[in-house]
């Protein structure tokens, strides 16, 4: 035999040695079966830190908003009254807030007092101070219920009352209801 056919004859031996010592595909794939659960519980792993992460970031850019505690209605919103330039007979003795729509001497009338914006706004902040206080409310000065809002046009303009110091009185050293023009009702 040639040298180059005995060389053939050798290598091709040693291939199908080889090939018959190695283990065959499918007895390798028995091998790998404790992979599965590794990667399986891996990729679990993976997903959540992904959904926790994702989770914190989006409370961070949006945080979660708070539930409202359930408003309890400690007073009927209050009726509409006409418009009033002086004070009311009180439906309670003592102290009270009594409400004032004020305006400067040039400011526009919006009827605040008459439209129930003020009324509304004081139902409004009397029912949260309920809910916050367990109850207890301001004593609002009423006359047959309703809230007893007086009606004031004052005698300096807007732009006076901008620039406080130029004006001819001050609260602390005048009567105030000689700030009214004409009015002379009685501050509780």
């Amino acid at each position: 035999m040639s040298d180059k056919k005995q060389r053939d004859e050798k290598i091709s031996d040693t291939h199908v040695s080889s090939v018959k010592s190695q283990p065959s595909v499918a007895a390798g794939k028995k091998r790998r079966w404790w992979l599965i659960p590794i990667i399986g519980c891996g990729s679990l792993i993976i997903i959540t830190i992904i959904i926790v992460v994702y989770a914190i970031i989006r409370a961070i850019i949006h945080p979660p908003v708070p539930e409202e505690p359930s408003l309890v209605k400690c007073i009927d919103p209050y009726t509409i009254s006409s418009r009033q330039t002086t004070d009311q007979p009180d439906d309670f003795e003592g102290y009270q807030i009594h409400l004032v729509y004020a305006l400067p001497s040039d400011g526009t009338d919006r009827e605040f007092d008459t439209n129930a914006k003020i009324s509304t706004s004081v139902s409004a902040w009397q029912n949260w101070l309920c809910t916050q206080t367990g109850g207890k409310k301001m004593k609002i000065d009423t006359y047959k219920a309703v809230p007893d809002i007086t009606f004031v046009r004052l005698d300096a303009t807007d732009q006076q009352f901008a620039k406080p110091n130029d004006l001819p009185y001050s609260i602390g050293n005048s009567d105030p209801a000689s700030y009214a023009a004409g009015s002379e009702f009685p501050i509780e």
